[in-house]
């Protein structure tokens, strides 16, 4: 049974466990889930059929559409061939959509350049939205910047990959009440930073800015490699 049929979050993984009471303990049961989209024009359609026959059905993150109403259909096969069957229909949350996140200036120096992320636009009636900001490291680690209700931070960040042309990526997280989360990744450019007194000593100020010189061609190649990476592009983009 689903808690709230009317309010099933489709950003979250969805596990439901089934049970029969009615069989000996050495009966063995077989369990067939079929899950349906609803389509205003065809009626329902089918989008999954498990052939695990497990007890458990369970569907990753972003499976389901938000504001989209399924039909999940359970038989249960005993050892006999008799079947039970039970239907759940649901009904998935409106994510936050419609908005924006950017961040300014999209290029500067590590720990030195104070960051603008601002989050703007965002839509569900009535609603006050919760930001998490994550920042990834190496090894695909996320550290959280912030969590709360601020729309606008000031934020200091970590140096980039050097290897990418100091791309990073900060990753924003928007969550309605009922804990619908739409999320994205803003790309920022964070360098190298030396104590101006150092810099100034040894190389001269204008090594600063070196450092974060990288050219709008080679921004575009960077950000274009790491996409190709994350989304698995063509070789031909």
């Amino acid at each position: 049974m689903l808690n709230d049929r009317l309010n099933v979050i489709p950003s979250a993984p969805l596990t439901i466990s089934a049970g029969y009471l009615g069989y000996w303990c050495d009966d063995e049961v077989e369990y067939q889930w079929i899950l349906y989209e609803e389509d205003k024009d065809a009626g329902w359609i089918e989008i999954l059929n498990d052939p695990r026959y497990s007890k458990v059905f369970s569907l990753d993150p972003k499976t389901l559409k938000d504001n989209t109403k399924y039909r999940l259909e359970l038989t249960v096969l005993l050892a006999n061939g008799t079947p039970s069957t039970s239907v759940q229909v649901f009904k998935t949350a409106i994510l936050p959509r419609d908005g924006s996140c950017t961040i300014t200036p999209d290029t500067g120096e590590a720990v030195y350049t104070s960051f603008e992320l601002f989050c703007f636009g965002w839509f569900a009636l009535n609603e006050t939205f919760t930001y998490e900001v994550q920042i990834i490291g190496g090894g695909d680690i996320h550290f959280t910047l912030y969590y709360g209700l601020v729309d606008k931070l000031q934020l200091v960040l970590p140096q980039g990959n050097a290897s990418n042309g100091y791309l990073s990526f900060v990753k924003v997280f928007v969550s309605r009440s009922n804990g619908a989360t739409s999320e994205l990744d803003i790309p920022v450019t964070v360098c190298f930073f030396f104590l101006a007194s150092l810099v100034m000593a040894l190389y001269g100020v204008i090594m600063v800015t070196k450092l974060c010189q990288v050219s709008k061609k080679e921004k575009i190649l960077n950000r274009l490699a790491i996409l190709k990476k994350k989304r698995q592009l063509p070789d031909t983009v």
